[in-house]
C-alpha cells in the first residue's frame, strides 16, 4: 500500500481514479478489521484526496 501523491493523481483518468478509490476503500476495511489504527490515517487522507480529485473532474467543463 503506497501513499497517493498529487503528481501521481493527476496522471489518472476518471475511470482509473474510480478503480483506485475502490481499491483503497477495500484496504481501509481490511485495516479496520485487523485493528491497525496507525495505518488508517494516511489511507483516509488518500481516499479524501481521490474523492476530491474525482469531484473536480466531474465539475470541470469538457473542452
Amino acid at each position: 500500500m503506497s501513499v497517493l501523491r498529487n503528481k501521481d493523481l493527476k496522471k489518472l483518468s476518471k475511470q482509473q481514479a474510480a478503480e483506485k478509490l475502490v481499491e483503497l476503500e477495500k484496504s481501509m476495511l481490511e485495516l479496520m478489521g485487523e485493528g491497525k489504527k496507525e495505518k488508517r490515517k494516511p489511507l483516509k487522507q488518500a481516499i479524501a484526496r481521490l474523492k476530491t480529485y474525482i469531484h473536480q473532474l466531474e465539475k470541470k467543463p469538457a473542452a
